[in-house]
């Protein structure tokens, strides 16, 4: 059950995640690289709402970016897919779990899933169908410097930060597609209502961690004018926060080739594509 739930959960989540988001395309870009000034539209002016509320969250940023990343061993690969067995037999315990944490639980499954898939195929593609989305991200890449502030003459736009209001709308959608494909065929018993609280619940916890933390990751704290704002209070240190801001400065480290989950952890240790810091301390791995 274990593999055939998880199987699912990849396919709902991949298949509707080219479908939704194609159909909500920036504005036109050149191709297959970094935008061409000339050719950008001219930016929204945006003001500034502060800096990070905590001291120790930009710590943990210098201290990353300090940082070789290594793929993760086969320990701490096989230690990750335990975890995950366990959530989806949790998941499938319909007889002794309640229905609201098994709900949660395969949100965050999808939501992780998702994110990944998107991330990896399509702002990382090669595909000429995704040029624009490629383009927009690779220009986040090459304005990005190794301590991950932005360069000076970076013309960092919110859309390389925050999630958009419709990229938030279109997560919502994948996640409730995804969790009624699950609950059909293996019985779980996610009704409809249900599920569309989930996956809204999920999705505010996603954007609002992503929307403060990335923000305080590249020192950008512009006013998003298309999506929802950043949540000063979740700019905190804390085992969860030091883990996305790690994960993701290491993406930056290694240029984009791997550490593709941004919020949810979960696919990059299944498809091999965890990196983990190599610290002075611990020599060679």
């Amino acid at each position: 059950m274990a593999r055939r739930s998880l199987t699912a959960m990849a396919v709902a989540a991949s298949l509707t995640a080219a479908n939704a988001f194609t159909a909500v395309r920036p504005p036109a870009l050149s191709r297959f690289g970094a935008p061409s000034r000339a050719s950008e539209p001219a930016m929204t002016m945006v003001a500034s709402i502060g800096k990070a509320t905590d001291p120790g969250v930009t710590q943990i940023v210098a201290e990353s970016s300090t940082y070789d990343f290594v793929k993760a061993s086969a320990l701490e690969r096989a230690g990750a897919t335990s975890v995950l067995v366990g959530t989806i037999a949790t998941i499938g315990a319909t007889d002794t779990v309640p229905e609201g944490l098994r709900l949660m639980l395969a949100a965050v499954g999808i939501f992780a899933q998702f994110e990944y898939c998107f991330h990896r195929w399509i702002m990382h593609s090669t595909d000429e169908k995704f040029a624009e989305y490629q383009s927009l991200h690779i220009t986040h890449h090459v304005d990005t410097e190794r301590d991950m502030t932005l360069a000076d003459d970076a013309e960092t736009d919110p859309r390389h930060i925050y999630f958009s209001g419709k990229t938030s709308q279109a997560s919502v959608a994948i996640c409730f597609a995804g969790l009624q494909a699950l609950s059909i065929p293996f019985d779980l018993g996610f009704d409809p209502l249900s599920s569309l609280v989930a996956s809204v619940l999920v999705a505010c916890v996603h954007t609002s961690y992503w929307q403060t933390l990335h923000g305080d990751i590249h020192e950008y704290y512009e006013e998003n004018p298309g999506g929802t704002p950043r949540f000063d209070l979740l700019s905190a240190v804390n085992p969860y926060t030091r883990w996305l801001i790690t994960n993701h400065v290491g993406h930056h480290v290694i240029r984009g080739q791997g550490n593709y989950n941004i919020v949810f952890p979960g696919p990059d240790y299944l498809f091999g594509t965890c990196f983990v810091p190599l610290r002075s301390d611990e020599g060679s791995r």
